[in-house]
């Protein structure tokens, strides 16, 4: 797709966080994903998320057991 790589997601996510922790008043932001899914693994890297844990096969998918990375995002003080 044209779109993908181009830093779009990240930077959306970007401003779905700074809106979220400076406007709505949330001190922390949880995601996940599955292990195996690096593209959004890095779009919540580059946008400022941190990994705090991973449960292994956390995620089912149909008949797909998958790792479970869970990141946060806490509100700049």
């Amino acid at each position: 797709m044209s779109w993908q790589g181009r830093g779009y997601a990240t930077e959306a996510l970007k401003k779905v966080l700074e809106y979220l922790t400076e406007n709505e008043g949330i001190s922390c932001v949880i995601a996940w994903c599955a292990a195996e899914n690096i593209g959004s693994r890095k779009v919540l890297e580059k946008a400022g998320m941190h990994l705090i844990l991973t449960e292994k096969d956390g995620l089912l998918a149909g008949d797909r057991v998958y790792d479970k990375m869970i990141y946060e995002y806490r509100m700049k003080p």
